[in-house]
């Protein structure tokens, strides 16, 4: 009986479309809902897999090599594309510690970070056009990739709490009841 395969010719490998189709999301969902393009691809994800992935979307792109799936809180997604991780009075909404959103998104970023961008924008650089309703927190600390997968989205709310104090744009304090949850 004839296939129309020679002995020589190789078998395809066997495409498991739905095992493909759940790992990078779920890796990305297990790395705390952020990850960056180098952590995927060490954790075994091709390169034109990670594109494909994002052209049909399935995850998002929010800085340069950064990537979050669907389901992330809008928040987080902002503070990343602007270079950092929700903080003060952003953090500690974030946390339910806080009854009512802040007025502006509070990011935490690290001293030496570069390339600020709008926080709905990715393309466009605070450098260029300012942004109003964004207070970024200039911080001493690990970089982005160095951060624990549980402290990606938001500082802790014992963080956020102390920024708090600090912050003159951070006007409403916490509502009663809140320290149950720090």
């Amino acid at each position: 009986m004839c296939t129309g395969r020679t002995r020589l010719q190789p078998r395809s490998p066997r495409f498991d479309h739905d095992r493909i189709m759940a790992s990078i999301p779920a890796t990305i969902r297990s790395m705390g809902g952020i990850a960056a393009r180098r952590e995927l691809i060490r954790k075994g994800h091709r390169p034109d897999w990670i594109e494909i992935f994002w052209r049909g979307g399935q995850i998002e792109r929010v800085r340069q090599g950064w990537y979050t799936i669907p389901e992330t809180n809008p928040d987080v997604k902002r503070a990343w594309r602007v270079g950092g991780r929700l903080g003060c009075a952003s953090a500690l909404y974030f946390h339910g510690a806080r009854a009512d959103q802040p007025a502006h998104l509070h990011v935490n970023v690290v001293r030496r970070s570069a390339r600020l961008r709008w926080p709905d924008d990715r393309r466009v650089r605070m450098a260029d056009r300012p942004v109003e309703g964004v207070v970024v927190h200039w911080i001493d600390g690990q970089s982005m990739e160095e951060t624990p997968y549980s402290d990606r989205e938001a500082v802790s709310p014992i963080e956020a709490l102390a920024q708090t104090a600090r912050c003159p744009w951070a006007a409403s304090v916490p509502r009663a009841g809140a320290t149950d949850n720090l």
